[in-house]
């Protein structure tokens, strides 16, 4: 693997000339160049090569061929973007190193779209089973014209519209641990020039990769994890309707619907309060006889009790009553445009997103050994379970835009939205679950108490505008701003605990601009410079005790950013790069509230910590070498650190760090930001050539590499780095496709993510396991 590892520095060392438009690898034929694909980052149609923004575009075709199923998958392919599901509810994107604390947050760092619609909770859409025409992963602030939570980036989901002719496409997928997909579509016109339809169903099913060592693996427990562990059971269904009255108007109508049932992936707890038997803590203060934290890498394999007459160690070990991710979603999108004159153009757009979501299971170290029953310590050994989200989410929008160019090289846009989300969530635990149970959980029976409950109502109105000017065929000058009024009230309670219920209630204004200059050397050269502010909407604490804890203040970052895109070689050759420095202030993170009673800690809240930075250059290189030969090489550096002096006062209030390990007044300044990778690389070749008049033969391969990524804040424990291959050969026809392929190629043995939790009473490492080899055959049918 070592070897493996040069091979690939060397690989991007020759080929890797700057190309920020990320993940253009072509596929063969099927594919244009990447100065063809048009993207909408800007919320227009432009040629990605000519975008002053860094983007990672990836067309439908990249992404069957690749047999992409999630973000996760995206991820993979594109340095500067981190991303894991975590526990099914919790999956966070990170662009550029800007990661989160808080992963379980409503408001994130990174926005998703759909069709242009924000989408409220990213679990809502699932990539892999619906028609796709691409996905765009924008990099840096959006905030001026996409508004919520672009903080820094967005990622939009762009479905696939009918043509003028009928088409379609018929695709199965057979693959090892009883891998299967199918998927039809088609599109066309109905009435010739006036009505046109796109409809599609998609079904995807996986055992799961990771052996369970559990006892009770094999029972059908549904909803659960069943046999082995990291599979799913996906359904998603879409139609949409286009009408064109005239040349000049156009309605567009779409419903997406999409059920997700994903099992739990191999998880293990590592707990202060197992105490030394296993080591799952061995630096830090001591407490209670064990140490407070872990330092090194964390060990991502099942280390049970044997000795107190739990389970033997083993890959993983999880309570088959856990749910990954049991979710339902329904997408509206409607859209009305009026274009009367080629300089002007009015657009209405509807858009409506409903989605509920259970994730949850066992936090018991060793399920078959369970856990003491904190509510009642004299009551035998039981199975503790945490459920986190359970709830529901619904948002609307309604959005008018006006388009005008008065004059060649002069366009101007203004528009304003307005938007609602309701949004439910509580947090039910069971201390005493039957041990090693063969039935569902049911969170609102008599073993689940409910720790929080909490309903966010969110009222945001915003007004947004665009100036661009090309002063000539070389210079060009852009401002984008947006000014937003944002309602929020939350309602907690009531809880098993405390039956009162509180309503609390607070507003923000922010604006937040974008301002570019690009200068085109020649036609196929350009240089560009942005700065843009980005910020993630503030918050309200319903557990907060003091009044002046009761509210934080929104996250904000300043992005300056300098890049070039080019051409080459006729279009064979496309090398951008991108430099940029990110200014981060008031970064949401977890504190212990004040104002509780002497000797009691404070629960856990939100509140804003000092300030963060970003240093980072990526680069990106795509080459068509010969006809059917094409390589691309892309690298991602983001030195995301924390400022000097900010403190963490989690480590500092539980009193975790000796000195030695940590700085005990919880000083993190200097630190690497937590769950992402300092250095992200991709190496990829794909190559066809003819076999017959009518046939070609294709292959190619993917290599990843992601640096290691640190699960907390004070920089102690670690996921190590992990370099992996994803390969595929096939047949096609103009027609028709078949392609066998295999992910993880060599079958590396790595931890994916992970998390720590840090409490008063314990401390917890959460490491999940990556998946194992997999292969599959997909044939795919064009008509």
């Amino acid at each position: 693997m070592k070897n493996l590892k040069v091979i690939f520095y060397c690989s991007v060392s020759l080929v890797a000339v700057p190309h920020t438009a990320m993940a253009q690898t072509q596929t063969a034929a099927v594919e244009a160049a990447s100065s063809e694909i048009i993207v909408t980052a800007r919320r227009r149609e432009e040629r990605l090569q000519e975008v002053p923004l860094a983007i990672t575009a990836f067309t439908a075709e990249q992404m069957q061929g690749r047999q992409v199923r999630e973000l996760r998958d995206i991820s993979a392919l594109t340095p500067g973007l981190n991303f894991e599901g975590y526990l099914g509810g919790s999956g966070t994107p990170v662009i550029r190193g800007a990661s989160q604390q808080r992963i379980t947050d409503l408001d994130q760092n990174v926005s998703s779209f759909f069709d242009g619609i924000f989408l409220p909770r990213a679990y809502a859409v699932n990539p892999g089973v619906i028609g796709l025409e691409r996905v765009e992963v924008v990099k840096g602030p959006q905030s001026a014209l996409y508004g919520r939570n672009a903080f820094s980036g967005a990622i939009n989901y762009v479905t696939r519209k009918p043509g003028d002719e009928w088409r379609g496409s018929i695709e199965g997928t057979i693959g090892i641990y009883n891998r299967f997909d199918g998927i039809v579509e088609a599109g066309g016109p109905i009435i010739k020039d006036k009505v046109f339809v796109q409809f599609g169903a998609a079904i995807s099913s996986f055992d799961g990769d990771q052996i369970n060592s559990h006892p009770n693996a094999g029972a059908d427990i549904s909803p659960g994890s069943t046999g082995r562990l990291g599979g799913w059971n996906n359904k998603s269904y879409q139609g949409r309707v286009i009408f064109t009255p005239t040349d000049t108007l156009t309605f567009d109508f779409g419903a997406y619907h999409f059920d997700t049932l994903a099992e739990t992936p191999a998880v293990i707890q590592r707990k202060r309060s197992d105490g030394p038997a296993i080591g799952a803590t061995n630096c830090g203060a001591i407490k209670g006889g064990n140490r407070t934290l872990f330092c090194g890498e964390l060990p991502f394999r099942f280390q049970g009790r044997p000795d107190l007459g739990g389970a033997q160690p083993s890959d993983a070990n999880v309570d088959p009553r856990n749910v990954g991710l049991d979710s339902n979603s329904t997408i509206l999108v409607g859209h009305a445009g009026w274009a009367p004159t080629d300089g002007l153009s009015i657009n209405y757009q509807y858009g409506r997103v409903e989605t509920d979501a259970v994730s949850g299971g066992s936090s018991d170290t060793d399920p078959v050994l369970g856990s003491i029953n904190f509510l009642n310590p004299a009551a035998p050994r039981a199975n503790q379970f945490q459920v986190s989200p359970v709830g529901d989410v619904t948002y609307s929008s309604h959005e008018l835009r006006v388009e005008y160019s008065p004059t060649k090289g002069l366009d101007l846009l203004i528009g304003g939205i307005t938007s609602k989300l309701n949004d439910f969530d509580r947090f039910p635990l069971a201390a005493g679950l039957t041990l090693v149970g063969t039935q569902p959980y049911d969170i609102n029976g008599p073993d689940f108490i409910t720790l929080t409950r909490a309903r966010t109502l969110v009222d945001t109105q915003a007004i947004f505008g665009r100036i661009n000017w090309q002063v000539d065929a070389q210079l060009g000058f852009a401002v984008e701003a947006r000014y937003q009024w944002e309602d929020k009230a939350v309602t907690s309670g009531p809880t098993t605990f405390n039956p009162a219920v509180g309503t609390f209630k607070g507003n923000w204004n922010q604006f937040t601009p974008r301002f570019t200059v690009d200068y085109r050397v020649t036609d196929n050269n350009m240089v560009y410079a942005t700065v843009a502010n980005g910020k993630k909407a503030g918050g309200i604490n319903g557990g907060a005790i003091l009044a002046a804890e009761r509210f934080f203040d929104p996250d904000s970052n300043w992005t300056y950013e300098i890049g070039t895109k080019n051409t080459f070689l006729d279009g064979a050759m496309t090398v951008n790069a991108a430099l940029f420095y990110i200014d981060w202030s008031n970064r949401q993170v977890s504190i212990t509230a004040g104002g509780a009673a002497i000797g009691i800690v404070g629960p856990g809240i939100i509140g804003n910590a000092g300030p963060s930075s970003v240093k980072g250059f990526e680069i990106d290189a795509s080459w068509t070498v010969a006809e059917g030969l094409n390589l691309r090489a892309g690298f991602s550096l983001n030195d995301a650190k924390y400022d000097k002096g900010v403190i963490d006062t989690r480590q500092r209030d539980f009193r975790n760090c000796d000195d030695i390990a940590c700085a005990a007044n919880g000083d993190i300044g200097g630190n690497q930001l937590e769950r992402q990778s300092k250095v992200q690389g991709v190496f990829s070749a794909d190559y066809t050539t003819p076999i017959s008049n009518s046939l070609k033969a294709f292959g190619g391969f993917d290599a990843s590499y992601k640096s290691k990524q640190y699960s907390d804040s004070v920089n102690l424990a670690f996921l190590p780095d992990r370099f992996l291959v994803d390969a595929r050969i096939g047949i096609r026809s103009q027609a028709w496709s078949v392609t066998l392929w295999g992910r993880n190629l060599f079958n590396k043995q790595y931890a994916t993510a992970s998390f720590a939790t840090f409490a008063a009473t314990d401390t917890v490492y959460v490491p999940i396991k990556g998946a194992n080899r997999t292969a599959g055959l997909t044939g795919r049918y064009n008509f």
